[in-house]
């Protein structure tokens, strides 16, 4: 179990579900009351079932206020109070629209995320941040407000196909980029089956991306400094998945391509860094070629990065790679982007 307090109020517990199970939720005297993506109706797993539990839409679409007033409704329904439990199980929608509508319902109720989707269990599921989509920007009306218990429960997460089981690498990636030689190493030394297959491997794998994540989150749990790191891959990447509609994991992937180019440009990284980003891409089996029709894109993409919530009125706070390890902010116009951009687009070999 790992318990870390962030500034103000908050606190947040990493935890198995079999710790969950024998401690919270066996102590807890309150309501308790699952919400679970109803894509998990067929899973053959099902630890809710004998408890008291909704299957809900937990999908990118329902990330809207109309979809938060469905929730609100359910919890009133009932009869949530105060003093419950709310526990929801699916992936990273599940965990915007819980951790928002937690923290509005009576003025806040106590919440545990139990992540379906591997994505969700190394970095949606953890560190607060939540929201909703509107008039066509991601995740524009929310707030920071870490869940009050994360439960990893691994034979959850084997309940995924295969395919999907590897969707969260890019953001483990990430962490082995930026922050962990212990991640890297994991990444390096063992196949993407051997993740697949062995429990043991994963659990040790995932509790050390979120311990990474709730590192950083803990020092900052507002956004103002060193958790811009964990953007890193992501400025491009969330313009990437809105335009080509691509998973989060093949537009973050590229994504950090392109942060690895700008590292190359201004902080003279090395491009073997690149080499070796795409190698771990290829290895879990995440996109690592940008599309034929890029460099016509670049205006339309450039329009979606000037959309993105991190931007202020005259730059957007880039995130580059320094050496391995060594994220650094670097202040960049769209403008400079632009070009950049056009400039990768037609030089992009690895």
């Amino acid at each position: 179990m790992i318990q870390t307090n962030f500034a103000f109020e908050f606190s947040s517990v990493l935890m198995t579900f079999t710790e969950f199970l024998s401690t919270i939720y066996n102590e807890k005297k309150g309501q308790k009351f699952w919400l679970v993506d109803k894509q998990l109706q067929k899973a053959a797993y099902k630890p809710w079932i004998n408890e008291d539990f909704e299957f809900f839409d937990f999908s990118e679409n329902q990330k809207t206020l109309a979809g938060l007033e469905k929730i609100f409704d359910l919890l009133d329904q009932k009869k949530i109070r105060k003093d419950a439990l709310l526990i929801g199980v699916g992936g990273g929608a599940m965990s915007d629209l819980l951790g928002l509508a937690s923290s509005l319902y009576s003025r806040g109720i106590s919440l545990a995320l139990m992540p379906s989707t591997t994505l969700s269990a190394v970095d949606a599921a953890i560190g607060g941040k939540n929201g909703l989509n509107f008039k066509g920007k991601k995740n524009q009306i929310g707030l920071i407000r870490p869940a009050d218990y994360t439960i990893i429960d691994m034979a959850l997460l084997k309940t995924q196909p295969e395919e999907l089981f590897y969707q969260g690498f890019s953001e483990i990636i990430k962490y082995a980029l930026i922050h962990s030689s212990e991640i890297f190493d994991l990444l390096t030394q063992n196949t993407a089956h051997s993740f697949y297959l062995d429990l043991d491997l994963s659990q040790h794998l995932f509790t050390l991306c979120a311990q990474a994540k709730l590192d950083i989150v803990s020092q900052d749990l507002f956004d103002t400094n060193i958790r811009k790191h964990l953007n890193f891959g992501h400025s491009l990447g969330h313009a990437l998945e809105l335009h080509y509609t691509f998973s989060h994991a093949d537009a973050v992937g590229l994504g950090m391509i392109f942060s690895l180019y700008i590292s190359e440009i201004y902080l003279d990284l090395e491009k073997t860094h690149r080499i070796t980003l795409k190698q771990l891409l290829d290895k879990f089996k995440i996109k690592s070629h940008f599309p034929d029709s890029f460099h016509e894109d670049i205006p339309e993409i450039i329009s979606k990065i000037n959309y993105d919530k991190k931007n202020t009125a005259t730059h957007l706070d880039f995130i580059a790679l320094e050496a391995h390890y060594k994220p650094k902010i670097i202040r960049l116009t769209l403008d400079k982007i632009s070009k950049h951009l056009s400039k990768f687009s037609h030089e992009y070999s690895i």
